[in-house]
């Protein structure tokens, strides 16, 4: 957004290349270990950081020769977040929620989204433009 890293992104290919028992569903799937911005007074860096992580072009980025199979095998990404809440709101919009199951601690939700074929300057006017009128929705 202004020249600086926006945050940081991890994406990992276990789900694809070592499945656990009765996680044969998301085999097609990486995952995506964490997205998260940098602080910031008024955008949503987070959810910048994830609309990023979904498009193929910036896992390209970041993948090694040797995991580049995996991704040109894999239909998008899922995330498992672990909250006291029956919903993640940080992901309301970019993934859908495919299954919830209690946990010690409240819930364990998994989301999943197919991956966008956007270039990064595509994701970030999507971006800015839906982060204009989030906040001015807040304002009323």
């Amino acid at each position: 957004v202004d020249g600086k890293a926006a945050g940081i992104i991890g994406l990992s290919h276990e789900a694809m290349s070592h499945p656990y028992p009765g996680a044969t569903k998301w085999m097609d799937h990486m995952i995506m270990r964490f997205a998260f911005g940098a602080p910031h007074r008024s955008l949503r860096l987070t959810r910048l950081a994830t609309m990023l992580a979904l498009c193929k072009s910036t896992a390209d980025l970041i993948q090694t020769p040797a995991n580049s199979l995996y991704l040109a095998a894999s239909q998008g990404l899922l995330t498992i977040e672990y909250t006291r809440h029956p919903e993640a709101k940080g992901l309301r919009g970019l993934m859908k929620l495919v299954h919830r199951e209690d946990h010690v601690d409240g819930h364990r939700l998994v989301y999943r989204a197919p991956w966008r074929h956007q270039t990064p300057a595509e994701v970030l006017a999507e971006f800015l433009t839906k982060e204009a009128k989030w906040q001015a929705s807040r304002k009323k």
